[in-house]
């Protein structure tokens, strides 16, 4: 059974503009929990700041790729943890509890981030290494920030 137009008269409205950043492939509650997920698992139990110079590189990764999705940003943490993917990055991203307050900061810094209102700690940066770790990428580079235990890095 069909409904009935209310307005048959009204024409439909223009579809809406592409949201910046967003991952078209994903919906808006995939590329949240994606990059909560993320942010988590490399940072859980840091300070927001932590998290937040984290969602402003995975960020500043997407951008700095044409056609890159967040979460092929998020899925690359090899890429700009300099290629070590031997490295402890904390907790599984895949299984954070409900309850966890680090995940429940992660998804306030994830929405923040998405919504752009955050400030970029990093000065742009969209890799990094943990302080005590010197891997080769980094040899001759100054790090553009140091942000908890992170040395941020733009090229």
């Amino acid at each position: 059974m069909s409904r009935p137009c209310l307005t048959p008269d009204r024409p439909a409205p223009p579809p809406a503009p592409p949201v910046p950043r967003a991952d078209i492939r994903a919906t808006p509650a995939d590329t949240l929990d994606i990059l909560a997920r993320t942010l988590w698992g490399e940072a859980c139990g840091q300070p927001p700041r932590v998290m937040e110079a984290l969602a402003c590189m995975v960020l500043n990764r997407q951008r700095r790729e044409p056609g890159a999705t967040l979460a092929a940003a998020c899925a690359d943490l090899a890429g700009f943890r300099g290629g070590d993917p031997g490295a402890d990055a904390g907790p599984s991203p895949l299984a954070p509890s409900p309850d966890d307050p680090s995940f429940a900061m992660a998804l306030r810094v994830a929405r923040r981030a998405l919504a752009g209102t955050l400030s970029d700690p990093t000065g742009g940066a969209w890799r990094f290494h943990r302080g005590g770790e010197s891997p080769d990428w980094a040899q001759g580079l100054a790090p553009l920030a140091e942000v908890g235990p992170l040395l941020c890095y733009g090229s």
